[in-house]
């Protein structure tokens, strides 16, 4: 039980360092201030911005679901795999989103029309990004 109590407490630790770092990293990449606009009113950011969350935190459940289990017995050696696996799933994720960005969506420039407040564009940009996430989480399964 205490052990159980350890690996829950490890893991939601580790999910949430994760995905604050996972958020930096894309910040860093996409060159667009989402908290700017966010705190400006601009709902197509706050679309976007919220397909990242939603995106990474699917990731990482699933790493975290699948990899915390394989070697539960050996918690650092989860945690490990788990860290792995999650920059592996992350890497694809950010991968995927500028592949889709430059070869369907050529006639729009995403971070253009966010900057002002687009909301359509934002929404399809939110709905791009769950997708990546649901078909990646199938590749790192």
């Amino acid at each position: 039980m205490l052990g159980t109590i350890v690996e829950v407490l490890v893991y939601a630790a580790l999910g949430t360092v994760l995905m604050g770092l996972a958020s930096l990293v894309f910040d860093l990449i996409v060159p667009y201030d989402f908290q700017g606009d966010i705190a400006q009113g601009n709902k197509a950011a706050a679309w976007v911005c919220a397909g990242i969350y939603i995106g990474i935190g699917f990731l990482l459940r699933t790493v975290i679901s699948d990899y915390g289990e394989a070697v539960q017995y050996q918690l650092l050696d989860g945690v490990l795999v788990t860290c792995l696996w999650s920059g592996i799933a992350l890497a694809l994720f950010v991968a995927a989103y500028f592949l889709l960005d430059i070869v369907l969506f050529r006639k729009i420039d995403f971070n253009d029309e966010i900057r002002h407040g687009n909301e359509a564009v934002g929404i399809v940009v939110f709905g791009i990004l769950v997708g990546i996430a649901f078909v990646m989480s199938g590749v790192v399964m």
